[in-house]
C-alpha cells in the first residue's frame, strides 16, 4: 500500500501524525536555550524636544513637531513619527 492511498483510507491517522510533530515542535522550540535563538534587535530612535514658554499645542505642532517631521522624512529609511504631548511643567534638564 503506498502512502497516498493509505492517506486516502485512513485520514485520522494521518492527520494525528501531523498534530504529533507539530506539537513536539512546538515543545522542542519552548525548550530551546536562549542562547541558540537568533538575535533580534529593533533600532529605536527617540527625539525628545523640550519647548519652554507656554506655547499653545498648536503652535508648538507647527512650529516644532511639523518641521522636524518633515526632516525625517525626507530620509531613505520608513519612519514612524508619534508624537506625544507632555503636560508637565518641570522638564527634565
Amino acid at each position: 500500500m503506498s502512502l497516498s492511498n493509505y492517506s486516502v483510507n485512513k485520514p485520522v491517522s494521518i492527520t494525528m501524525l501531523f498534530i504529533g510533530i507539530v506539537i513536539v515542535g512546538v515543545v522542542s522550540l519552548l525548550k530551546l536555550p536562549v542562547e541558540l535563538k537568533p538575535n533580534i534587535s529593533y533600532g529605536d530612535i527617540s527625539i525628545i524636544v523640550s519647548v519652554r514658554g507656554g506655547m499653545p499645542p498648536q503652535e508648538v505642532e507647527s512650529m516644532v513637531t511639523k518641521p522636524i517631521g518633515y526632516g525625517l522624512n525626507s530620509s531613505p529609511a520608513s519612519i514612524w513619527i508619534l508624537p506625544r504631548w507632555k503636560q508637565e511643567k518641570n522638564f527634565p534638564r
